[in-house]
């Protein structure tokens, strides 16, 4: 299902000196963007190694996308989000994902 953070993040905090920031969105089972703020370094070819690590480690067949973008804004709460999954936003509703109290989320989540 779903790829974990760390092991995208260990591949790509290698890079740390290529770009500002970055952010992962995994669409799909087989579909990541990875959104970055480049810096001067980084180069195509850089694009061209990050993928190839991302999907040897990965190990099945997915689409890899590197967009480069000037800005990659913050939450409304000011922290950044640097791994968004658009599977959780399937698999769960919203009103079990929004920030709520322990024992209510709880109990939601024993109804699925």
């Amino acid at each position: 299902d779903s790829i974990a953070p760390t092991v995208l993040r260990g591949i790509l905090d290698g890079y740390f000196n290529y770009f500002h920031r970055y952010q992962v969105v995994q669409g799909d089972v087989d579909t990541l963007t990875l959104n970055i703020v480049p810096t001067a370094y980084y180069t195509r070819e850089t694009g061209r190694e990050i993928v190839s690590k991302i999907k040897n480690t990965i190990g099945w067949p997915m689409t890899v996308t590197i967009h480069c973008l000037p800005n990659i804004p913050p939450l409304p709460n000011g922290k950044f989000q640097y791994f968004v999954s658009e599977l959780w936003k399937q698999k769960f509703p919203p009103h079990i994902l929004r920030i709520a109290p322990l024992a209510e989320r709880a109990t939601q989540l024993s109804k699925l």
